[in-house]
């Protein structure tokens, strides 16, 4: 499920311990969310109750990948060599998590939706690499690779068109 962080049912919500909602700043609990099949809120208090915050409200790496299952492999400026992969961009004049799904498509917390890169001409800052593990019976995986198909048939056809 596509989540996005304006939604009007936690919109209002403190994200973590600081003076920030998850409207404002909850881009990457959102993605953490829509990738493990959580609404936002609840991924800010599992986080809250297991201590994965760091200054109030960023996100302690080694707590999440805990939580939900994956492996982070670390922040980097080189392309990724594989997907999804979180990307930090610039979004006006503040910083922003998104998901990429490949080089040119991917899902915007601030918005819900999935678009080209091109269509919002994010500048990508930097990445966060992570490794989700594949278990074909995990209904997450098959979620994700029916949302890439949807991508191919809808977002990469229509731009070939």
């Amino acid at each position: 499920m596509l989540y996005s962080q304006r939604d009007k049912r936690w919109a209002k919500i403190k994200l973590g311990t600081c003076s920030t909602t998850i409207a404002k700043s909850g881009c990457l609990i959102t993605i953490l969310g829509s990738l493990f099949d959580y609404i936002p809120p609840r991924v800010n208090d599992l986080l809250l109750m297991n201590n994965g915050y760091l200054s109030g409200c960023l996100v302690k790496w080694a707590v999440a990948e805990k939580l939900f299952n994956f492996e982070y492999l670390g922040t980097g400026s080189k392309s990724p060599q594989f997907y999804p992969v979180i990307a930090h961009v610039k979004k006006g004049l503040v910083g922003h998590f998104i998901l990429m799904y490949n080089k040119s498509e991917f899902y915007d917390p601030f918005y819900g939706d999935v678009v080209s890169l091109r269509f919002r001409q994010y500048k990508i800052i930097d990445y966060r690499y992570i490794k989700i593990p594949v278990d074909p019976q995990d209904s997450k995986v098959k979620d994700f690779n029916i949302i890439i198909a949807l991508l191919r048939k809808y977002i990469v056809g229509s731009e070939m068109a």
